[in-house]
């Protein structure tokens, strides 16, 4: 895409490049689900460097640099959707493509230890005037059969040259009657999604009748009244002590194009420490099988200090929920911004402990999680034993 391969504090101008981006969707030719289609393959079979970055201890695929690696694939189907006819054939790509959120499915083939090559596939699903989603998915080639290992759902801003406000991408066109099928069913996802999410929240809508009853339950079952202290009940954990952190700085191996932080690099360490909670709770390896309320909602400029909080927020039988919050801050002026946000579903052979919030914080943060497991459960149709 033309940009400078070498880290530079200051870069290079690129208000030139405004005047290369459509000002309408007119201007941009329509595309179809066969022009961004991508494949690529993960030699971790073949490579033997490679191999080292994706084995775990049990000599199983890492979910987390995997998933640090879909996030880039993503990103290159996106710019292969957009055909830009302003741009000029030597000039940079004038559209910034940023990945905003995610939903991620995590299939048995993770659970396996199988180290053949990984082949990543994705396209175009579906396209607002300034977002495209990109449906990707990750399986390997075991015994002549397919061996599916994760599904991405990654939704990607586009920003205009400065990065200062959105612009507009090629619309998405069905070929066929199975393709126009297809975008129909994700416009109605895509609505229901929305309205969901505005209900979702709990900074917009307080805890329902059912809700406030499951937090006043958990009061009284951790208070004595006598002593008007509170207690821990048998086989339980108060939220408070499941707290993980872990702190690194962003260096500029891992900048994107655009001299920010790498998304995927982020999701990588949330992954990996939404992990580390799961492990020291449980006392044994917990299994990832989906990642959720995935949000993006500020860059990380290189040199920043990035602080990353795993707290284990809910559990239910053998599954326990994740909740993952990022905040950086600047070097220089040490001013702190939140960055981003992850909810991670686990999976155990068997029951865990129960966590019981302590603090009214700890039970609104209880309640989200119950509500994202709720969904997921719902999503995956969990049966539980």
């Amino acid at each position: 895409m033309g940009l400078d391969q070498r880290y530079m504090v200051l870069q290079k101008s690129r208000s030139h490049l405004m005047n290369s981006l459509p000002k309408s969707l007119s201007e941009l030719p329509p595309r179809t689900m066969k022009d961004s289609y991508s494949v690529a393959v993960i030699p971790v079979e073949q490579d033997v460097a490679k191999l080292a970055h994706y084995i775990t201890a049990e000599e199983r695929i890492r979910v987390d640099r995997l998933l640090e690696d879909m996030d880039m694939f993503a990103l290159c189907v996106a710019h292969k959707h957009i055909l830009n006819p302003k741009r000029k054939i030597d000039d940079k790509a004038p559209h910034i493509l940023v990945t905003v959120n995610a939903e991620v499915n995590v299939y048995e083939g993770l659970k396996t230890q199988n180290l053949k090559d990984i082949i990543l596939s994705g396209h175009v699903t579906w396209t607002s005037e300034s977002v495209i989603e990109v449906t990707e998915w990750a399986e390997q080639i075991v015994d002549g059969q397919s061996q599916l290992l994760a599904k991405v759902l990654f939704n990607i801003s586009a920003q205009n040259a400065l990065n200062s406000d959105t612009t507009f991408v090629n619309q998405l066109i069905a070929q066929d009657e199975k393709e126009k099928e297809i975008l129909e069913k994700k416009s109605i996802e895509i609505n229901e999604r929305t309205e969901e999410n505005k209900k979702f929240s709990l900074l917009k809508v307080a805890p329902t009748r059912e809700e406030q009853i499951v937090i006043h339950e958990s009061y009284t079952r951790t208070t004595d009244s006598q002593h008007n202290a509170r207690v821990l009940p048998p086989n339980t954990v108060w939220m408070m002590d499941t707290v993980c952190y872990q702190v690194f700085t962003g260096y500029p191996s891992v900048r994107n194009m655009y001299n920010m932080i790498f998304n995927g690099f982020l999701l990588r360490h949330a992954v990996a420490v939404s992990w580390h909670a799961g492990r020291l709770y449980c006392k044994s390896n917990p299994q990832l099988i989906h990642v959720t309320a995935v949000h993006f909602r500020n860059s990380i400029h290189v040199g920043a200090i990035i602080k990353m909080l795993a707290q284990v927020v809910y559990t239910e039988g053998n599954y326990l929920q994740v909740a993952v919050f990022t905040d950086a801050y600047n070097s220089l002026s040490d001013e702190a911004v939140h960055s981003n946000s992850f909810n991670f579903t686990y999976v155990l052979d068997d029951k865990v402990k129960s966590v019981v919030p302590y603090s009214y914080t700890d039970a609104m943060l209880y309640i989200d999680g119950r509500r994202q497991f709720k969904k997921i459960k719902k999503l995956k149709k969990i049966l539980h034993s």
